[in-house]
């Protein structure tokens, strides 16, 4: 049994079934991507909020590494951001960089995306 939140502070109790445990299921293959965004209006967060997400940031990024490998299926994969612009902060001073530790700007020799400015991760 575990509790559900449901999202106006209240919360249920939920009983899950499953007649098969990971590996053995389809959503140990299912995927997913963390990235900490769209979670909130930018400008508009109090730097207590702000000081709450970051940490929660810190503690689930260091957590899934925790899960990297098989046993999991957790793994590192390159994803790419394609604009016409330039790459602007995170909205938070640069704080999310950490977390992502190969981020960078690619230049148009690097990439095959023809007249886009790429960010690989």
């Amino acid at each position: 049994m575990r509790s559900c939140g449901t999202g106006d502070g209240a919360s249920l109790a939920v009983t899950i079934y499953a007649s098969e445990l990971p590996p053995n299921t389809t959503s140990n293959i299912a995927g997913g991507e963390w990235f900490p965004f769209g979670v909130f209006d930018f400008g508009k967060q109090s730097s207590e909020f702000t000081n709450q997400f970051l940490q929660a940031t810190e503690f689930s990024y260091l957590r899934y590494q925790t899960l990297l490998g098989p046993r999991y299926g957790v793994r590192w994969l390159r994803n790419y951001f394609l604009s016409h612009q330039a790459p602007s902060d995170d909205g938070l001073g640069g704080t999310i960089p950490p977390f992502l530790p190969e981020l960078r700007d690619l230049s148009e020799s690097e990439h095959p995306f023809s007249g886009s400015a790429s960010t690989e991760t």
